[in-house]
């Protein structure tokens, strides 16, 4: 399954791209009600365990972020969580 540690160099990386978001951006990808709805879906709609929960949010960050495209969101998904295209 997909690791969700990043080596010091993907950190900084992301830290400073994070740096130059825009304010409303910023505050949607650390809201809670971000988070309530990516648990509504991971948990709520798919019954995902944890570990999967936690990467749907980590996926959806680099969406967010601009690490992931949106258009490879479903595929990147399907790998990492070892699912099948539909479900993702």
């Amino acid at each position: 399954m997909f690791s969700l540690r990043l080596s010091q160099e993907e950190i900084t990386k992301r830290q400073n791209i994070f740096v130059f978001l825009p304010a409303d951006l910023k505050s949607a990808i650390m809201s809670e009600e971000t988070a309530d709805k990516l648990y509504n879906v991971s948990w709520g709609k798919f019954k995902l365990e944890k570990e999967k929960q936690r990467i749907v949010s980590f996926t959806t960050g680099e969406v967010m972020i601009g690490i992931v495209k949106l258009e490879n969101f479903s595929k990147t998904l399907q790998d990492r969580l070892e699912i099948d295209q539909i479900t993702a």
